[in-house]
């Protein structure tokens, strides 16, 4: 028996509902494989959409360094900004074209990077002002008890809160000297750096303390049906339950499996399907896969199954799609009721918007703009 999860259902079933309802309207059937075309085209445009996930990228800041690499999966930047000592927020920075970095030019500027640019291939990420100071700047407001420490009262009152970060002398007889900040007691707002600065820290010198780190909102794309239909077997370790189990998969990424419909070929599980909701590399050839729903028994060790693709996206638009199918197979016999199954269609992906992402509204749009052009079907 085939079972569903909340946002994913079965073609099979879909062209079921739609040949009924054909049938019911005295449409002839189109059959299986020109139903199952229509929808898939539709499905996976929509899904292709609402798969764009955003994800946050942080790496550490680096004293004169202007460009940092984006994550391999990023498909375009939303945010960047930047976390310095001691505080418990981001520095949102500035948009800014490539071309304007280059005419006003970054290279050797110290002080709070505040804007952003991409490379021309849209790779990494770039700076106008490269952080080579900046960050948190104070001036001491004790003596020293050594020349590893430096005391300042307007300091975070977070313990260990600049463990890490490099601090730099600017003022007085040390000025220029770098140091690794090893400890930070909060109680006595003083700082411990790694080795000793040739001479104690005193009252009334300027310091600075490089920033923390970088964070890159991205969108990114899922599951973006690269699985085409894997033959793959079970393995008899890890030992198999009825939602976890290994596969001989090919691809050793964490989740490259996630999303995907394993539709059993053999054993006693043989047409049973479920889907994979995580994936885990384990030894080579081995991926550690759990699904959902969980199987009614466990698979047994060289049980056969095809592993594929299938869409993650909302429920409520899987069942729109039987509509976009009676639609078409309606426009196409010039019957008149398709514009009812159109606006069926049109309110259904836009519960599928509200629900998930506004975008989504797109695909609807490019059906209107094909079939009947701009004329009153806004959403």
């Amino acid at each position: 028996m085939t079972r569903a999860t909340e946002g994913w259902v079965n073609y099979e079933d879909l062209i079921g509902e739609a040949d009924v309802r054909l049938r019911d309207l005295a449409i002839g059937s189109l059959g299986h494989q020109t139903m199952r075309r229509w929808i898939e085209e539709a499905n996976r445009e929509f899904a292709r959409m609402s798969n764009s996930v955003r994800d946050d990228y942080f790496t550490v800041l680096i004293a004169d360094q202007a460009e940092y690499q984006l994550p391999e999966d990023s498909l375009k930047v939303d945010l960047v900004s930047v976390r310095y000592p001691g505080e418990t927020y981001d520095w949102l920075l500035v948009p800014y074209t490539l071309q304007e970095a280059v005419e006003e030019g970054y290279d050797n500027q110290s002080g709070r990077p505040s804007r952003w640019y991409l490379t021309h291939d849209r790779r990494k990420i770039g700076f106008v002002f490269v952080p080579d100071a900046g960050g948190v700047k104070g001036l001491t407001t004790g003596l020293a008890g050594d020349a590893l420490t430096i005391v300042d009262s307007a300091l975070s009152t977070t313990d260990d809160a600049y463990n890490g970060l490099t601090v730099r002398i600017t003022s007085g007889a040390q000025e220029g000297q770098e140091r690794t900040i090893s400890d930070y007691d909060a109680a006595t707002t003083t700082i411990t750096v790694d080795s000793a600065f040739a001479a104690a820290i005193a009252s009334g010198v300027h310091y600075e303390i490089h920033p923390d780190s970088l964070k890159i909102r991205y969108s990114k794309m899922g599951n973006s049906y690269k699985v085409q239909p894997t033959n793959a077997a079970v393995e008899a370790a890890p030992v198999p339950t009825r939602s976890t189990f290994g596969l001989n998969l090919p691809d050793r990424t964490p989740n490259y499996y996630k999303g995907c419909e394993v539709r059993f070929t053999s054993g006693a599980l043989k047409g049973e399907r479920t889907r994979i909701i995580s994936d885990t590399s384990t030894a080579a050839p081995i991926a550690t896969v759990t699904v959902e729903p969980e199987l009614f028994i466990e698979p047994t060790a060289a049980d056969t199954c095809v592993v594929t693709d299938v869409p993650n996206i909302p429920g409520s638009f899987h069942h729109s799609l039987v509509d976009y199918v009676v639609f078409l197979a309606l426009d196409r016999a010039g019957n008149p009721q398709a514009l009812t199954h159109l606006s069926r269609f049109r309110e259904m992906a836009g519960q599928s918007m509200a629900a998930d992402h506004p975008e989504q509204g797109q695909v609807f749009h490019r059906v209107r703009e094909s079939r009947w052009g701009d004329e009153g079907w806004e959403f």
